[in-house]
């Protein structure tokens, strides 16, 4: 058996079993399948469909071997129990059947109460065998299916096909939020320029007024970023390039000498 299509031929064996196709089921179990490959429902599915075709110790092999790992499954066990009443084995049946309704949950132990009322209602074994039917007496719980689950052979191109399209989705939205913050950062920093050249372009005031002299005690007190640092010391020296030794160059001179701006600049 192919592992990826083990889940869609488990699905298209749900849908025979609901439709009452015991055959087909048994066909395909016994072509594609050992009992070391099944799992408990596919144990089970093949045992009931087993029982449904009169292939009663088959089918009672097959549940013992799934009791095994799974001693406590009331489905299994309330399967031996009809297999028992088969047999003419009425404490066999019995017993199995408390079991059964000892660990089912709320909702399916009446079902089970009503089995074992059977027992009351028909004290020989032999005349319930002839009476009791497989379709009201065994219980299968069955998983719902999907019409995309019963594609088959396309089940897992499609969940490739999806998980490329969440990984472009993913990478999609990645790239946004990248763009999102680096444009959050640009203004951050525009506006910061901008708060400190404005507050510069105030103090540029008439040339003839004296002219301001740089402070001969540094501070280091003003953080300036370095796009702000470059924007102010090119300033600087286009001042300076046209003989320009305004009151804004000396200003600006002064303001990065008192920043924190690198040695080399300052010098």
């Amino acid at each position: 058996m192919v592992d990826k299509n083990f889940e869609s031929t488990k699905h298209k064996l749900v849908e025979l079993y609901k439709s009452g196709k015991f055959g087909e089921v048994i066909s395909i179990i016994e072509d594609n399948f050992d009992l070391k490959q099944m799992d408990v429902l596919l144990k089970k599915i093949y045992a009931f469909s087993l029982i449904r075709t009169s292939n009663i110790e088959k089918a009672r092999y097959i549940l013992e071997d799934a009791l095994g790992d799974y001693p406590e499954d009331y489905e299994i066990l309330n399967g031996l129990s009809y297999i028992s009443i088969l047999r003419g084995e009425k404490t066999s049946a019995i017993n199995y059947l408390l079991d059964a309704e000892y660990y089912a949950p709320p909702e399916v132990k009446v079902k089970l109460k009503k089995n074992l009322s059977l027992f009351s209602e028909i004290p020989d074994i032999f005349t319930l065998r002839s009476v009791v039917k497989p379709r009201d007496f065994i219980i299968l719980s069955l998983p719902q299916t999907s019409k995309i689950q019963n594609l088959g052979i396309f089940r897992f191109s499609l969940t490739s096909f999806r998980n490329l399209v969440i990984l472009l989705i993913s990478i999609s939205l990645g790239l946004v939020l990248y763009l999102v913050i680096s444009n959050l950062i640009g203004i951050f920093n525009y506006s910061s320029n901008s708060v400190v050249l404005r507050n510069i372009s105030r103090v540029d005031i008439d040339t003839s007024v004296k002219l301001i002299e740089p402070s001969s005690i540094l501070t280091n007190d003003i953080v300036l970023t370095d796009n702000e640092v470059s924007s102010l010391f090119n300033e600087l020296r286009i001042l300076l390039s046209k003989n320009r030794a305004s009151n804004r160059a000396r200003f600006i001179a002064n303001y990065l000498l008192n920043s924190n701006a690198s040695t080399q600049v300052k010098s």
